[in-house]
């Protein structure tokens, strides 16, 4: 009881929503909007990442690169667009902010916003790897 006297569990109100009226209906309709486990507001960003494209040599494909450039200066198009799904990671408006504050992305078109050229705020092992959310190496070693 502790923690939870001063919680609201229920911010939606969907159990509220889920009790029958005086004619025993049921809003589900309107409770499954209201429902989301994870808050999808944010910001998709487009980031580099350079898988290996060859494992002996260590050679990384860099192909992201060149669909940037080709976005940058032609727009977007339909195969371009599908091609950049694969790169494009979704951020929270308060990571968001933070990174364009830091001039760490760029909008390349309009809505468009892409990892800068020589920044590394992505890896490839990690994924999205923040300021804030960068383990120590020790906490890495099992």
């Amino acid at each position: 009881r502790l923690f939870y006297d001063d919680t609201c569990l229920d911010k939606q109100g969907i159990g509220r929503l889920l009790e029958p009226n005086s004619e025993l209906e049921l809003q589900f309709r309107t409770a499954a909007k209201h429902f989301r486990i994870i808050d999808d507001s944010g910001q998709a960003i487009l980031v580099r990442y350079y898988p290996i494209k060859d494992k002996e040599t260590g050679e990384l494909d860099r192909t992201i690169d060149s669909f940037l450039g080709k976005l940058k200066n032609e727009g977007p198009s339909r195969w371009l667009m599908r091609k950049l799904q694969r790169y494009s990671v979704n951020i929270s408006d308060w990571h968001f902010q933070r990174l364009r504050d830091d001039v760490q992305i760029e909008e390349i078109q309009p809505g468009i916003w892409a990892q800068m050229a020589g920044t590394t705020i992505y890896d490839p092992v990690l994924g999205l790897a923040l300021e804030t959310d960068v383990p120590a190496a020790a906490d890495l070693v099992i």
